[in-house]
């Protein structure tokens, strides 16, 4: 199931499934009717505004969103931390992406992975290509490893 599976995240998620032979279905758009529809997992695009950047500090309290976006960041993270934490019904996984998604990076198929803390590299900098996220999120899928969790990502 993709839901917003043309936008900029989904439709690369969409493509690396068709790359790799998936068949996609969309079943619905509210977490909450999951559970009833049969969905034994659900595998969300998460946001990176609840990670951490230092012990006690969230990105979205860093000063680090800009205040444009900050509408739909701090909705995503209270659902992630009010409502998904608590959710025992069905197998969930939110994936939060780097501080930056490259819209025109490239597939590297090398990145790292964590779990609470924004993933930075040597100089710092956290991103990810959003073609590499989408590797990660199928290879999710495919292979299970995180359940009722959050886990994150960058290079």
């Amino acid at each position: 199931m993709i839901i917003c599976a043309t936008g900029f995240v989904g439709s690369a998620i969409l493509d690396e499934l068709v790359e790799r032979a998936h068949k996609v279905t969309a079943v619905v758009r509210h977490a909450d009717k999951v559970a009833k529809s049969g969905v034994k997992r659900l595998l969300i695009v998460g946001g990176a505004g609840t990670l951490f950047v230092k012990p006690g500090l969230r990105v979205v309290n860093s000063g680090a969103i800009p205040a444009e976006i900050m509408g739909g960041a701090r909705p995503l993270g209270n659902f992630y931390l009010n409502t998904l934490m608590k959710e025992d019904g069905i197998d969930w996984v939110f994936f939060s992406p780097a501080g930056t998604f490259e819209e025109h990076g490239r597939k590297m198929g090398k990145f790292r992975l964590g779990k609470d803390d924004l993933v930075v590299d040597a100089e710092g900098k956290s991103h990810i290509s959003v073609q590499d996220y989408a590797v990660a999120m199928v290879d999710e899928l495919e292979k299970p490893q995180h359940h009722k969790e959050r886990f994150a990502i960058g290079y």
